[in-house]
């Protein structure tokens, strides 16, 4: 194969025969003892307690074969020690013993010796980020594979090409090629066939957006490879896709505990770094994004490459967790790195995710001009991710771009400022909505498992009281709760959102409701009212303004306390206010129209209620995930509780 006999493992019976074998050759200098040597560093590639033992290997392999001055031995030699060194910080002395390999090689005129030069120095190249000198190598050996027919060559060069294309942006392809090299390394035996193309596959369905689906495989994958725990963390990266963060938040915090000394010293150890970059910001991890950057930063300037797929630039990563420290300056100095060398690199999606991050840090920081810099480069991203198929890129870019919109419509900062409160601008508040009446809900909610249990929603004053299964929780009167109570009082009965504005009195006078009139086949058609005026008025606008005001404090507060799991949550509030706003705010900040009151009545609705849901999610996580499910918004609204309901609710309202 021209490297170790399988990836990820140490061929312990391989280790003894090549001992053997040289103690059979004898110390005297020999071409033979030259590729022994060499041979058994390779195979210690996988062996971290071996790592010294296999660089003085193959030390003292590389002296022997250049003292012979035998080309065919030397070049052997330097292909086999290519992944012996394979770490970052050997990247400029594997780079000069490429160039001496291709020229070793060619003076043997053995195409076979070429063919490995070139493809190891091919992955130099992309490490150094010199893109065309590696499509170059990459050609040439696609060019000898061929005509030479030799299995694992035509492996090789048919992965190495997915490689170059999915830097490229050319997924599609990437894709195609990816699946060759499978089929060619199938037929062929090579122990690293399914690792490899999970690997490649990994990498195209995370530019795509699309990781999540691979959970299942990409778990297989670690249990089957023990020996390389870089496969840990693109397990937790695709936990962060399929919104499974409690899981990736375990697996990230065991490596964060033991410092990430469980990645090897070997071609996994940058890879598995950086992923877990990814994964600590995704989280705002604090203590981990910490370690990481300490970690990366010998590693600046270098493109993360492991033969088998690439992640991005590593400026781009540590600009991501200088961004969770709170590190702005140094964060934005290397996305400022990053982006240069995308460009160079011509990695469309590499420029878009670079420009996305570049965004929302300067959403986060706030500063002049900041916004106006971050519109653009969402704007260019968005557009980006949509033409190249990247799904997970072009939804963040949206929902940020929705999140800028937010901070304009506002005359308030969305996003905290770390180190500094804002001070809170005084904001009327919104007027009460008369409250329900009194009452205790009939029964019809579905039991629980094991017996269910009542819960209450009763109002006291300005205070609610809200009781379930796992305690008490007590809030400030608010809009949605009261639209809460109409529905819960009357479980599977669907209520006109006009009719929850307008308040149970209201509704009562007007029988079926003036929003709705019964058509003689006994179909309800809800009445357009025309044009409804402003989306948001002035007092919902004022609404939003203090729930921001009360969201910024509160996330504040969270991150001081590095309490991750509510700081998301706050954060998912904030983006669902962004969106609201970008459907109600128009260019230039001008206020769109809405399309009728009923539509009016709905976003106003489904806005106070999810927000009423969400106060109670965070003091009684199992009860806000069950209204969660079970309430449903829109043109009309419903609590349906299903099988995992209280078995009643109790309303009542006491001023």
């Amino acid at each position: 194969r021209g490297f170790v006999s399988a990836s990820g493992v140490v061929d312990d019976e391989r280790l003894h025969a090549l001992e053997d074998a040289l103690v059979a050759v004898g110390g005297a200098d020999s071409a033979e003892r030259a590729v022994l040597l060499a041979t058994l560093a390779a195979e210690l590639s996988f062996s971290p307690a071996d790592r010294a033992r296999r660089v003085a290997l193959s030390e003292e392999a590389l002296a022997l074969a250049r003292r012979l001055d035998d080309p065919a031995a030397l070049s052997r030699v330097l292909s086999l020690r290519f992944v012996t060194l394979w770490m970052p910080q050997t990247l400029q002395e594997r780079l000069a013993n490429s160039d001496e390999n291709v020229a070793a090689a060619r003076r043997t005129g053995d195409p076979v010796a070429e063919f490995h030069a070139v493809h190891w120095r091919a992955a130099a190249l992309v490490e150094a980020g010199r893109l065309n000198d590696a499509w170059r190598d990459v050609e040439h050996e696609a060019t000898l594979a061929e005509r030479l027919g030799q299995p694992t060559m035509r492996w090789l060069a048919t992965y190495d090409r997915a490689n170059l294309e999915v830097i490229a942006g050319s997924l599609t392809e990437a894709e195609q090629h990816a699946q060759e090299a499978l089929q060619i390394a199938t037929a062929s035996a090579q122990p690293d066939a399914l690792s490899f193309f999970t690997s490649q596959l990994t990498n195209i369905r995370y530019e795509q957006g699309r990781l999540a689906e691979l959970q299942p495989l990409i778990a297989q994958v670690v249990a089957d490879n023990p020996g390389i725990p870089a496969f840990r963390a693109v397990l937790a990266l695709a936990c962060c896709e399929g919104d499974l963060d409690d899981e990736a938040r375990r697996i990230l915090g065991h490596e964060t505990a033991s410092a990430f000394g469980e990645l090897p010293p070997d071609v996994t150890w940058l890879p598995g770094l950086v992923i877990y970059a990814e994964v600590a910001a995704h989280l705002q991890d604090r203590p981990a994004a910490g370690v990481l950057y300490e970690k990366l930063l010998p590693c600046a300037g270098q493109v993360v490459f492991s033969g088998v797929s690439a992640w991005g630039c590593v400026d781009h990563h540590l600009g991501a967790v200088a961004s969770v420290l709170g590190r702005y300056t140094d964060a934005e100095e290397h996305l400022r790195s990053a982006a240069a060398t995308n460009v160079e690199l011509r990695a469309p999606i590499w420029v878009a995710r670079t420009e996305l991050a570049t965004a929302r840090l300067l959403l986060l920081r706030d500063g002049a001009e900041d916004r106006e810099r971050g519109r653009a480069m969402l704007e260019r991203a968005a557009a980006a991710a949509q033409r190249l198929g990247s799904a997970t890129l072009a939804r963040r870019a949206a929902g940020l771009l929705g999140y800028e919109r937010a901070l304009s419509a506002l005359p308030i900062a969305v996003m905290p400022n770390p180190g500094a409160r804002a001070a809170r601008t005084p904001v009327p508040a919104p007027p009460p909505v008369a409250p329900a009446p009194s009452r205790a809900t009939a029964p019809g909610g579905a039991r629980a498992p094991g017996g269910g249990q009542n819960a209450t929603l009763r109002l006291e004053g300005e205070i609610w009281t809200v009781t379930g299964a796992d305690g008490l929780v007590r809030l400030k009167d608010r809009k949605g709760l009261q639209y809460l109570a109409s529905l819960l009082e009357r479980p599977e009965v669907e209520i006109h959102a006009i009719d929850l504005v307008a308040g149970p009195a209201d509704a009562t006078a007007r029988g079926s409701g003036a929003a709705a009139a019964v058509r003689g086949n006994g179909d309800v058609a809800v009445s357009d009212g025309g044009d409804a005026g402003e989306m948001l008025d002035a007092e919902a606008k004022a609404a939003y303004r203090e729930r921001v005001l009360e969201l910024r404090e509160e996330l504040e507060e969270a991150e001081r306390f590095h309490d991750v799991e509510r700081a998301s949550r706050l954060r998912e509030e904030l983006g669902f206010i962004g969106q609201e706003l970008a459907r109600a705010v128009g260019l230039g900040g001008r206020d769109r129209r809405a399309s009728s009151a009923a539509e009016r009545a709905r976003v106003n609705v489904t806005r106070a209620i999810r927000g009423a849901v969400r106060a109670i999610a965070e003091h009684d996580a199992r009860l806000g995930h069950h209204l969660e499910r079970s309430v449903r918004t829109g043109i009309f609204c419903a609590y349906q509780p299903g099988p995992a309901g209280p078995d009643s609710w109790h309303i009542s309202v006491e001023r």
